[in-house]
């Protein structure tokens, strides 16, 4: 707020700037759909590698921060003193036991529901006009994760299962150049928005991501449906080779050149045969691109 009241913010810039501040406390989901949510992760590894540099230089910090009274669990997880952050520390990596890759550039909880639309998409001929509504069954996760249900903008439209139904409905994709305002705003992209409601199903465990099934309701009476069980990126539906490095070239080209792209792809390919990683961090840090 001091920051705020000497820089001469007017009042929305003051009330970003305390989102912000918020957030760097240690990220908040009010945030999601927002700059601010990428930043959450950004923020997270900027730290971790100035805590490590510091102690590295011999900068001190209590030695058992997550042992004891007052410790990391029991002030940022309400009192509970049990280590919930600790107790496999060590034992189990995610990175092997099945490794999440995101094929859409949308919230986790929207990805089910993306699969699904697409499903019913490709399988038979639709046109918008077509369809008098559409609904999710869901675990209660999906709402309280993907909460913008009536997006006005392209981030907020990343957490909105409304907006990734119609998107893949109309355009047949989900891709970064689509989570525009412009495109959110669209009104063919708006009504069926309006036409799309999420159902919480109780019997499906409430921190699950799926199944997920969609049913779409037709003006002529027919109703068309799809239950996805895994959503494609997680370890049980897996991407193809193809479909990762169409992923990684819808993300990179935002910042690399085409040339560049191959060229990291290349590289990142022998990763663990290279003697020396200099002309893959040359090329993704200094790419033609500016961002």
């Amino acid at each position: 707020a001091a920051a705020a009241k000497l820089l001469k913010l007017d009042v929305d810039r003051s009330k970003a700037a305390l989102g912000i501040a918020a957030s760097l406390t240690g990220g908040l989901k009010r945030n999601f759909g927002t700059m601010t949510k990428p930043l959450h992760a950004g923020n997270a590894a900027r730290n971790g590698v100035v805590a490590a540099s510091l102690a590295k230089q011999g900068f001190t910090a209590d030695e058992s921060i997550f042992d004891g009274p007052e410790n990391y669990s029991s002030v940022l997880g309400g009192g509970d003193e049990s280590n919930l952050y600790t107790q496999d520390l060590g034992q189990r990596f995610n990175i092997c036991s099945g490794l999440e890759i995101k094929p859409y550039p949308s919230c986790r909880a929207t990805h089910a529901g993306i699969d699904a639309a697409l499903q019913i998409r490709d399988k038979y001929t639709l046109s918008p006009a077509d369809i008098a509504e559409i609904e999710y069954h869901t675990g209660s996760f999906i709402p309280l994760a993907a909460f913008h249900h009536q997006p006005q903008t392209g981030l907020e439209g990343k957490f909105s299962l409304e907006f990734c139904a119609a998107l893949s409905f109309i355009k047949g994709r989900a891709t970064l150049a689509q989570f525009t305002d412009e495109i959110v705003k669209k009104p063919v992209i708006q009504d069926l928005i309006s036409k799309t409601r999420i159902i919480v199903d109780p019997e499906i465990p409430k921190d699950a991501f799926t199944p997920v099934e969609i049913r779409v309701k037709l003006k002529d009476g027919r109703v068309l449906s799809y239950k996805v069980k895994a959503a494609k990126g997680e370890p049980g539906n897996p991407l193809s080779r193809e479909e990762l490095v169409g992923k990684f070239r819808d993300c990179a080209s935002v910042a690399l050149s085409p040339k560049e792209v191959d060229r990291v792809l290349e590289l990142a390919s022998k990763l663990e045969s290279l003697e020396d990683i200099d002309p893959l961090m040359k090329v993704m840090t200094f790419g033609t691109k500016k961002v």
